[in-house]
């Protein structure tokens, strides 16, 4: 009787066990979908495109880009899953690219399905291709026997850390279309081969986003593409970018190169965010007011002539001169942002604290009176002296 008890047990042992693998996930039967790109069709709604990875003849990581037209993403995840040996999975979703053309018509038939799609990762980044989102996915991988999913991921960090492009996510894109308190402000993207220097006389003279480096990876990040809810309505080249990321508080730090005041030659700066970035909005009046306060720290790393500028005096000139050119360039962003009617500083945020409760805010009417907004951005630089080699300041 005691063995057959055993027995009895050790087989529904096993019934379980083998239940709860009814449902697992087999990486072996998954295609992880690093980009997504969505573009406007020709046969249909949409055209989409797929990065997957697929194994190569020798046992090594290869990378493809499957490619169809749809009426939505639900339809062609069906196509995928029905036409591959495999069955799609996004939770390792590295970027959602977005044609020009598509961005400009409208994208929030795009967001919210993505949205309500448990498997998707949100925190992917979202891109403009400034051509088309199929031909930047396609630009978007590597000949080579790279792990591709890493090299996404470190163009992912260091739009964290650098400030030389905006990591707007997916479900930050959502929240902007939804809450109101900020317009969407994504990266804008191209083939390295098609990029050319934006020429938009910005005082700063460093150039971030294209970066004429060779890489396996052949696109390149060369500014940002600025949405009014889920409408792009313009773009920042990759100096007013730069620019904006200081006034936002996602700028980390970076060399900028500009002409000698003192002189010829240029001077060459290390720039880094000395502290949070203050908003303060004033709701009182007709329509709202914001000042915003950008500190900076600025190490003076190089410059061209002999005479000496590590003195207290020529440090305080070199940071009213500094100060000034980033605040042409932050005004020149403001009667932008004001032209197209976005609040592309996010004031929203900051004015929703002014409210006691959501239906407050919600009297305010704050879509219709960001149209009137008037935004004066102040960035405040200290100058200090940089001697690399030793690794003093001074």
């Amino acid at each position: 009787m005691k063995k057959g008890m055993a027995l009895l047990l050790c087989l529904l042992l096993a019934a379980g066990m083998l239940s709860g693998c009814a449902d697992a996930k087999e990486i072996d039967d998954t295609s992880f979908i690093l980009s997504l790109g969505v573009d406007k069709g020709t046969e249909k709604t949409y055209e989409i495109s797929f990065q997957l990875p697929v194994l190569a003849e020798e046992d090594s990581p290869s990378f493809r880009t499957i490619v169809c037209q749809a009426e939505g993403l639900s339809d062609a995840v069906a196509l995928l899953n029905a036409n591959t040996p495999y069955r799609v999975d996004f939770t390792h979703l590295n970027f959602l690219v977005i044609g020009r053309t598509l961005a400009e018509e409208g994208v929030g038939q795009i967001i919210d399905p993505l949205m309500r799609m448990p498997q998707v990762r949100k925190g992917a980044m979202v891109i403009v291709a400034q051509d088309t989102a199929k031909k930047f996915v396609q630009s978007l991988q590597s000949d080579e026997n790279l792990n591709l999913m890493h090299l996404q991921q470190s163009i992912i960090s260091e739009a964290g850390t650098s400030g030389i492009f905006p990591n707007f996510t997916l479900d930050m894109f959502y929240d902007s279309l939804y809450e109101q308190r900020g317009a969407a402000v994504v990266a804008l993207g191209m083939q390295s081969d098609e990029a050319k220097k934006p020429n938009s006389g910005s005082a700063i003279s460093e150039l971030p986003g294209y970066t004429m480096v060779e890489s396996s990876i052949k696109s390149e990040l060369i500014g940002s593409a600025v949405f009014y809810d889920d409408r792009m309505v313009g773009t920042l080249t990759g100096e007013q970018t730069r620019v904006w990321c200081m006034a936002t508080g996602q700028f980390g730090h970076g060399e900028i190169s500009l002409p000698n005041p003192f002189g010829e030659g240029m001077l060459t700066l290390k720039l880094k965010q000395a502290g949070p970035v203050k908003t303060t909005v004033n709701t009182d009046g007709a329509y709202p007011s914001a000042q915003i306060e950008v500190p900076l720290n600025a190490f003076l790393v190089a410059y061209a002539g002999t005479e000496n500028y590590e003195t207290l005096a020529k440090k305080e000139e070199i940071a009213a001169y500094v100060q000034q050119r980033l605040q042409e360039d932050l005004e020149e962003i403001s009667r932008e942002f004001a032209a197209w009617g976005v609040d592309g500083y996010s004031v929203g945020k900051a004015a929703a604290k002014n409210f006691k409760t959501q239906r407050d805010w919600a009297d305010y009417q704050w879509p219709e009176k960001r149209k009137q907004l008037q935004v004066t951005v102040t960035p405040s630089v200290y100058v200090s002296l940089y001697r690399p080699a030793l690794g003093e300041e001074r």
